[in-house]
């Protein structure tokens, strides 16, 4: 009977289904944001294309470290602590984008591998709120609307961190 119920509640659990970001004007309590950018570390390219890491914490703690080498194991230390706008803007930044639309090619599951060496910059994206976490593998060539997006949104997080174009 107790696997029955539990199996009754899973099913439940899986028709819910991941929270329509469009729900929360605001930066949900739960957000988290972690990129990584990985490719050439090439001084000449736009600030969003070079190797980075950039964690933005629940309680607006942003962590950025940058340059080659840098990598999804890496943990960064704290550069900034953001304002609740900051925040706001950024949550707003990636709601109203291309980025959590449920039919983004550049989702990938849960638990695969986001291992990335690249020739070309690309960023691995986690984004979490309202309970679930987003995993996205994103070229940066700038030839998609998620590429396009993850541009954007690097370059904004780059800018609060005070790194330059």
């Amino acid at each position: 009977m107790r696997s029955l119920a539990l199996l009754i509640v899973l099913n439940l659990a899986a028709c819910v289904g991941a929270p329509d970001p469009l729900e929360y004007e605001r930066a949900p309590a739960d957000f988290t944001l972690d990129i990584t950018v990985q490719g050439p570390a090439e001084p000449t390219l736009p600030r969003a294309q070079r190797p980075a890491r950039y964690i933005v914490e629940p309680d607006g703690v942003l962590r950025v470290g940058v340059g080659e080498g840098v990598s999804e194991d890496y943990y960064p230390p704290q550069t900034r602590q953001l304002t609740h706008n900051n925040v706001d803007r950024l949550w707003r930044l990636i709601r109203d984008s291309s980025i959590l639309a449920p039919d983004n090619p550049d989702r990938i599951r849960p638990g695969r591998p986001l291992g990335m060496a690249q020739p070309r910059p690309a960023a691995q994206i986690i984004v979490t709120f309202g309970g679930t976490t987003n995993y996205f593998r994103v070229l940066l060539d700038g030839e998609t609307p998620g590429s396009e997006s993850g541009l954007r949104l690097i370059d904004h997080l780059a800018g609060l961190a005070w790194i330059e174009q």
